[in-house]
């Protein structure tokens, strides 16, 4: 998986494949929009005011900006809070939530442009999905998300920021 994704440019990737990326990611806002003001999200944004720093990442519908972690985490929370973000079938769980603010807020960190940007979250899905299809499915003890997802975003990071 490592050699797939330093080896992988934007322009391998197919056009239909950014445009699907692209309603992920309207579908993952349109989440966080319905989350943004629930108990957990308004918990989790007071937690990352304490503890990330004033950073380039913008935190979704507010004016306020943190590391890229901590805005990560912070639209991660509001776009899962509702449990409306989108799900895959086959791996069991919900990537966008996890995946698309890792890119996002990395992106932004990057200076990357959108099609880049767009790039990233189709690598985030494809190596969280693969950690998640590994899997036995009918040996796991839980389909929780936060299992395979993270991978993803680890990868998101590593690809924007060009890591070898």
């Amino acid at each position: 998986l490592a050699e797939f994704i330093t080896g992988l440019s934007a322009s391998d990737i197919p056009a239909s494949a950014i445009e699907m990326a692209g309603r992920c990611v309207l579908d993952v806002i349109c989440a966080a929009l319905a989350g943004f003001q629930t108990p957990a999200a308004e918990a989790v944004r007071g937690f990352g005011s304490t503890f990330f720093p004033n950073g380039p990442a913008v935190i979704w519908l507010s004016d306020r900006k943190a590391t890229p972690a901590g805005a990560a985490m912070i639209n991660a929370a509001a776009a899962c809070a509702q449990d409306l973000d989108d799900g895959h079938r086959e791996a069991g769980g919900h990537p966008g939530a996890a995946i698309i603010p890792a890119s996002l807020a990395t992106a932004e960190a990057a200076g990357a442009d959108g099609k880049r940007f767009l790039a990233a979250v189709v690598v985030g899905y494809e190596i969280g999905l693969r950690i998640s299809a590994a899997r036995d499915m009918k040996a796991v003890d839980t389909y929780s998300t936060r299992r395979w997802c993270c991978y993803g975003a680890a990868a998101v990071g590593g690809w924007l920021r060009g890591l070898k």
